[in-house]
């Protein structure tokens, strides 16, 4: 077992376990192709008003492994997006994949915009 491969079952096991950091979403490719899959979210980014008085901003972070049976092997930031709440407790909405802030052989860290 290479490097790499150990870095993926540390991922899947750990940070995307729901038991641990993870939680269940829906990865919605551009074509309709609905995936649920486990992945790391961190909400709570905060933007500042006109005003000057910060709030939670509906950017979320997706951290998503790179595997096509527990995560995704492409993304299409013309048309993906993720099911997933802005805050936790809330609902499931759209947020559209906006951004690959990082990718290689074992994750997808994504931003994704409301």
């Amino acid at each position: 077992m290479s490097f790499k491969d150990l870095m993926k079952a540390d991922i899947k096991n750990n940070m995307l376990n729901t038991t641990e950091f993870g939680e269940a979403i829906i990865y919605v490719a551009k074509d309709g192709t609905q995936s649920p899959i486990n992945a790391h979210v961190e909400r709570g980014l905060l933007e500042s008003s006109p005003g000057g008085a910060e709030t939670y901003g509906k950017e979320i972070l997706v951290l998503i492994v790179n595997d096509a049976d527990d995560g995704v092997t492409s993304v299409d930031v013309t048309g993906d997006y993720v099911l997933v709440s802005t805050l936790i407790g809330e609902s499931a909405s759209r947020h559209k994949v906006v951004q690959i802030l990082e990718h290689d052989e074992v994750i997808w860290y994504l931003r994704c915009m409301k």
